[in-house]
């Protein structure tokens, strides 16, 4: 697990993203699952992908707000991974929702009150690590409320 200068006792229970994203990774062993958080509600197939991609600027502006809404319901802290953690105030991480333009990659981030580590990923999927299945409910509800789908893999 990682510590920072935040709060070392508080962080000591948050999951270190090198082992946790890493190929390798036993997510069972680890304590975690994982979901997909899609605005598209089922794996896309190779035909499908080269059909929808590039997106309409519509369904574009579409998407990204659907994203935008459901991080920024995440209810208490978040926690910006970059090689280490870093507590991002309100504001900086409403900037930081801002930068989400057509698809573009989502910052890596940690929110305590869920115990659940986003990674950040491309095409409007992210991929939520987690550890309490019932700490999760509210969030993948607000997922599914702002028009995101929850995947399996």
């Amino acid at each position: 697990m990682m510590a920072d200068n935040n709060d070392p006792k508080e962080m000591l229970d948050y999951p270190d993203p090198e082992v946790l994203l890493g190929e390798d990774a036993d997510l069972r062993f680890l304590g975690f699952r994982k979901v997909f958080v899609s605005v598209f509600d089922h794996w896309l197939s190779r035909e499908e992908y080269e059909r929808l991609f590039p997106l309409g600027e519509d369904q574009q502006s579409a998407y990204v707000e659907a994203r935008r809404k459901f991080y920024a319901g995440l209810e208490g802290d978040k926690y910006r991974y970059s090689g280490r953690y870093e507590l991002l105030p309100e504001l900086a991480y409403q900037v930081e929702l801002g930068r989400l333009v057509d698809g573009s990659k989502l910052m890596n981030f940690y929110v305590p009150r869920y115990k659940m580590f986003v990674e950040g990923s491309y095409e409007h999927t992210d991929v939520i690590y987690y550890q309490d299945a019932s700490l999760m409910q509210d969030a993948l509800e607000g997922a599914r409320e702002c028009g995101l789908h929850v995947l399996e893999e």
